[in-house]
């Protein structure tokens, strides 16, 4: 999947920027709060302000009534976000959890003139219940995470803390720019569409540029980055303790990796750990047969050094792209399941470690048939 430029006759990638080389945190945090709908699954929400105070001296980046009448608060980062992120939030819970609604219509009152009750019902063409203390959940948004923040997240999450993660993208179209989001770990609840047409001067609606489409039954947004990024983890600290030079790339619905020494094209020769079957987890080697000529026919003559290691099935495509798979499949883990993952990464780890070595010894017999 990607953005791409077109007009014409011509057609080019949109190439993505990083945010934190061209902007400061304040320049998001500005353009969310004109337009809450970028974090907010397309919907929009009413603005109480931002760099709200905490009552230990943090500050909230935005806060916002939602369709629902729920307070949203978020925390903005540029760049990737650190660890220390979820100490933030967790002080924003306790916060936010504190307030009551003269607190909220102070916000309001500020912003809008009028208590939240009467903005909201002009914003929302609905009344907003204040039946007991209001009720929030929690952004973070950034252009990465740190691995350590998603354990801590799904960890929450799983408590039943409210709480979302989202990435954002940014590009330059000339002197465009484009912001792509997308939410990566936790759920965005739907929200009743205004009933009125919003006033001059308040954020209007607009698709988001990306909603994370991979949610699983059961597991909802993000659960292919939560999967992803704990064995891109684990893969790392094997590569680390094996010696192996390693390249690879979190994508929506797969983990491709290898080695970065191998003389082919990364997408034409990979390992892979995918979720596009649903409800398990498919583990694989994954090669054009026609640019590896032979290593089918080499690796079933070997097949007793790997068979009994790694359980896969050998098959070729029929595809006009011909393709060979050695292909084994695990139950998909429960999100926030660490032991299920660890034993997922197990098949990883065995596949990687029994074919590597095969291989390397393909590519060499090959090279030196090539320099005879």
């Amino acid at each position: 999947m990607g953005l791409f430029i077109v007009g014409g006759e011509t057609a080019a990638p949109l190439v993505r920027v990083a945010f934190s080389d061209t902007h400061l945190e304040r320049d998001v945090q500005v353009w969310v709060n004109q337009c809450p709908a970028m974090i907010n699954a397309g919907c929009p929400m009413l603005p109480l302000g931002m760099e709200i105070q905490t009552k230990h001296g943090l500050s909230i980046d935005n806060l916002f009534l939602d369709g629902n009448g729920t307070l949203v608060a978020v925390e903005m980062k540029r760049g990737r976000a650190p660890r220390d992120v979820i100490a933030q939030i967790l002080e924003y819970a306790s916060f936010i959890k504190g307030l009551e609604w003269d607190a909220v219509d102070q916000l309001s009152h500020k912003i809008h003139g009028r208590p939240a009750e009467q903005a909201f019902g002009s914003f929302f063409g609905r009344p907003l219940s204040k039946a007991g203390n209001p009720t929030f959940r929690l952004v973070v948004a950034a252009e990465s995470f740190d691995a350590r923040v998603f354990e801590s997240a799904v960890l929450l999450i799983n408590t039943g803390m409210p709480l979302a993660l989202m990435t954002f993208t940014y590009f330059r179209v000339g002197s465009a720019e484009v912001l792509e989001t997308a939410t990566v770990l936790g759920d965005i609840p739907a929200q009743a569409p205004p009933n009125v047409i919003l006033p001059a001067g308040l954020p209007t609606p607009i698709p988001t540029a990306s909603q994370d489409s991979t949610a699983l039954p059961g597991a909802g947004n993000g659960y292919n980055a939560w999967l992803f990024s704990n064995l891109a983890r684990k893969l790392t600290e094997l590569a680390e303790q094996k010696g192996w030079s390693l390249r690879s790339k979190v994508n929506q619905m797969s983990l491709p990796f290898a080695e970065t020494s191998w003389p082919l094209p990364f997408g034409d020769f990979h390992f892979r750990v995918d979720v596009h079957k649903a409800g398990v987890v498919s583990i694989r080697l994954h090669f054009r047969t026609d640019v590896a000529p032979g290593l089918p026919e080499f690796l079933t003559a070997h097949q007793a050094v790997w068979g009994g290691v790694f359980r896969g099935v050998m098959a070729r495509s029929s595809s006009v792209t011909p393709n060979t798979l050695i292909t084994a499949t695990v139950p998909q883990p429960a999100m926030g399941d660490q032991q299920a993952v660890s034993r997922t990464f197990d098949e990883v780890a065995k596949m990687t470690e029994v074919l590597t070595p095969l291989i390397r010894r393909y590519f060499a017999e090959i090279k030196s048939i090539a320099s005879r």
